[in-house]
């Protein structure tokens, strides 16, 4: 790896972490305040405080790989970043069109019950095999006899309440929905991290290989180790995304506790401001 490219990791950290402060002083300081404040998003704020975690653990783990030049592995953490950072993105938007927290709670039940219903078909699946029976109907049964409180809903209540969680419908939504819109920002750079961010889902699709073993990802090792530019683009793009979805799941996170209370306009100002510094660095 290049001195050049590695500084670019480096430099990306500390802004990375600068800007996740801002979210987490608000997560330590005033979140009992907004819950208490602001009872009809309780499950919001519950959420939203542990996909930050969640968010911030994975971008550094990448990070960390990236200073090692492990690419691959890079890659495959690539994916889940994107889906916890669109998905945290798309249940803020819902919530506050909503003006409620029932699509958090939808989204920990019917998940919870999705994941519950596959997890059953996979201890059916022995069943299947044997007698070639379809196995659906069979496992809602057991899994009822597991959690006998989801008798009031259907498998395809179930189902369909769980699908509106998919990649492609968050995805959608936010394309067509979003509360922070920087395409009409005077920096060019802001321009283009909001249309990428936008765009992500191809990016989405083709990690999938990485993920599952699939050929496309051998492609790519193979491309990397012959190739040192196309090693150094790919670590230029990895930081990239990691930076963009940093900056858009705290924005939307901020920005939530902002349109409640209106008080945070200067954290918003001080996370736009570190980009734009980031910016101005590579």
């Amino acid at each position: 790896m290049s001195e050049n490219i590695n500084k670019i990791s480096v430099i990306a950290k500390p802004y990375i972490e600068k800007i996740f402060n801002e979210v987490f002083k608000i997560i330590e300081n005033d979140l009992g305040a907004l819950i208490k404040n602001h009872p009809e998003f309780n499950e919001s704020f519950r959420y939203l405080s542990i996909f930050e975690v969640r968010i911030s653990r994975i971008i550094h783990g990448i990070l960390d790989l990236l200073l090692k030049d492990n690419l691959y592995s890079c890659k495959i953490l690539l994916r889940p970043l994107i889906e916890h950072t669109l998905k945290l993105d798309y249940l803020i938007q819902k919530s506050l069109s909503d003006k409620n927290d029932n699509i958090f709670k939808e989204y920990a039940l019917f998940c919870d019950l999705y994941e519950e219903l596959q997890y059953q078909k996979s201890l059916d699946f022995k069943s299947k095999i044997l007698t070639g029976e379809e196995i659906d109907e069979v496992a809602f049964q057991d899994l009822i006899k597991r959690r006998p409180e989801i008798k009031e809903y259907s498998r395809n209540k179930i189902i369909e309440k769980a699908n509106q969680f998919t990649f492609r419908n968050i995805f959608k939504y936010l394309n067509e929905n979003h509360e922070y819109d920087f395409i009409n920002s005077s920096d060019e750079k802001m321009k283009k991290s909001y249309k990428t961010y936008l765009q992500i889902g191809s990016l989405y699709s083709d990690l999938s290989s990485f993920i599952h073993g699939g050929t496309f990802a051998d492609g790519f090792e193979l491309k990397i180790q012959l190739d040192k530019e196309i090693n150094d683009f790919e670590i230029i793009d990895i930081s990239e995304y990691v930076v963009i979805m940093n900056f858009y799941a705290s924005i939307a996170f901020i920005g939530f506790c902002n349109t409640l209370e209106n008080k945070y306009d200067e954290n918003i100002k001080r996370v736009v401001d570190y980009q734009l510094e980031y910016y101005k660095k590579i």
